[in-house]
């Protein structure tokens, strides 16, 4: 698509609020843990949003569902309701690059879609996330966003030859593909979950934001040890990427705030 016209250079917009998204409540929740007094609701799209304060700026957290699809359409909507200064996406990503450690930040300079060109994200709002990374845990260069589930070592391997990634996510090319035409400024910071030598159990079919998809899941695992065994360190490194997007979006939002 046609470049928009404010895309080669903008700045923050300072009256509005800091728009973070992520894919699954379960990505959400830490996020919406740093928000003073945070009111939730449904939008029309049948995702959580929720408003507050943090570190003196207002912030909108939106969850977009998992995917490419999913995350523009929600993107799209919260863009319009939301008019805001600048788009985090944030959530978990998969180690490609064999430097890659469970609970490493993964703040790129480009984001691209499988097979095509990247895009790159804002670089004032990068320079003042580089300052809050954790020493020698923090992971630039380039993501890939793929429709689907990386799960096994051959897959996971394919990927990082074909495009050269260090890690792969499902929804930040489309989040800031939907920045980009709003001509808001946006930056990724994701956390790996997993790595190149870990596989992942099957999710492939599952909305992981419903309930009944939930409780298939659990299914799969009392009926499967390797499936069980594969959520319990897929749970374990969720929980250390999570806690390192809270450390950064907790030190990084005060610098937001205008």
């Amino acid at each position: 698509s046609p470049e928009p016209r404010c895309a080669v250079l903008f700045t923050r917009v300072p009256s509005g609020p800091v728009l973070i998204c992520a894919a699954l409540p379960y990505e959400c929740r830490p996020i919406a843990r740093l928000l003073t007094n945070p009111s939730r609701r449904r939008t029309r799209s049948g995702r959580s949003r929720w408003t507050g304060r943090a570190g003196g700026v207002d912030v909108v957290l939106q969850e977009t569902g998992m995917g490419l699809s999913a995350a523009q359409e929600s993107a799209a909507e919260a863009l319009r309701d939301v008019r805001p200064q600048s788009l985090i996406a944030s959530g978990l990503a998969g180690g490609l690059a064999p430097a890659v450690a469970i609970g490493d930040a993964i703040v790129p300079d480009r984001v691209a879609r499988e097979g095509a060109a990247p895009l790159e994200v804002d670089g004032p709002l990068r320079a003042l996330v580089a300052t809050r990374l954790p020493e020698g845990r923090s992971r630039r260069g380039l993501l890939v966003s793929v429709d689907r589930v990386v799960r096994t070592l051959s897959e996971k391997s394919a990927l990082a030859v074909a495009t050269r990634a260090d890690a792969v996510d499902m929804e930040s090319a489309a989040l800031l593909e939907q920045a980009r035409n709003a001509c808001v400024p946006a930056i990724v910071i994701r956390a790996a979950s997993d790595t190149a030598r870990d596989e992942l159990p099957d999710l492939d079919g599952l909305d992981l934001t419903r309930i009944a998809d939930q409780l298939r899941l659990a299914r799969r695992a009392l009926t499967s040890p390797k499936t069980a065994r594969g959520l319990a360190r897929l749970g374990l490194g969720g929980h250390r990427a999570t806690q390192t997007l809270a450390r950064i979006l907790r030190d990084l939002l005060p610098r937001l705030h205008s």
